[in-house]
């Protein structure tokens, strides 16, 4: 099967998302989900769904010891190569469904955004927690259940003069497939309410640090306006999580 990323119109559509100054990945999620990590200064990273390479040359950057990322889009691990390249990284093509082929074990797991296409999250949190060293740290973002929960599109209502007044929240209760259009394509997503995230985490046996639905600050609700949109509803879970320790 192709990977969403692969197509070259969606692929495009997405690059000029993320060359936009005011997008949220840069002003908000990034800076959010990469304050949870801990010292990664000698760790060995383990990024699935790296995308290309953006916050995987940040941790070479500032001290990992490795770097092993990868994802599911060729386009995606060309572009990283191109860019952001590092004799501390390796990418590599690859499905987040073959975690368990790949030998190797890792201090940190990071993903940012990837997960909510993932059909089997019990099977790849077992799988990323089997390759993490005792006491290995999971920090990951993910669309929040109150945006993956509607069957069409999470609306928000405005008021005449342009304020978010609400979002129109719909099947939360109901997991399983989505299939919604962004950036111009229809792209299949999988909704889980958080109770179903959390449970996942801990029937693999991680133990949870910190859950976070992040807000904007003053200055970013003050410099933008698309942000007074998060304070009816956030767009994404993060959370930091370790395995157990060794006895």
């Amino acid at each position: 099967m192709k990977a969403l990323y692969d197509d070259e119109k969606f692929f495009h559509n997405y690059l000029d998302l993320r060359d936009d100054k005011q997008n949220y990945n840069d002003l908000f999620e990034q800076p959010r989900i990469l304050d949870m990590l801990p010292d990664i200064t000698g760790k060995r990273i383990l990024e699935p769904g790296c995308g290309y390479g953006a916050t995987s040359i940040k941790f070479a950057l500032s001290g990992a010891a490795s770097v092993f990322a990868f994802d599911i889009s060729n386009n995606m691990i060309a572009k990283a190569q191109k860019e952001n390249s590092h004799p501390n990284i390796t990418y590599s093509c690859m499905n987040m469904e073959d975690l368990s082929k790949l030998e190797g074990i890792w201090d940190i797991a990071f993903s940012s955004l990837a997960f909510h296409y993932i059909k089997d999250l019990d099977q790849l949190f077992s799988d990323i927690a089997a390759r993490l060293v005792p006491g290995g740290s999971l920090i990951f973002s993910m669309e929040h259940p109150i945006v993956t929960a509607a069957v069409e599109t999470c609306e928000c209502e405005f008021s005449r003069e342009g304020e978010p007044l609400y979002f129109k929240l719909d099947h939360y209760g109901a997991a399983g497939e989505r299939n919604v259009m962004w950036l111009d394509t229809r792209v299949k997503k999988y909704h889980r309410t958080v109770a179903d995230i959390i449970n996942s985490l801990i029937g693999s046996g991680f133990i949870i640090d910190e859950l976070q639905e992040p807000l904007p600050d003053a200055q970013l609700l003050d410099s933008n306006i698309r942000m007074h949109q998060e304070i009816h509803r956030p767009s994404y879970l993060m959370c930091r999580c370790h395995t157990k320790e060794a006895d």
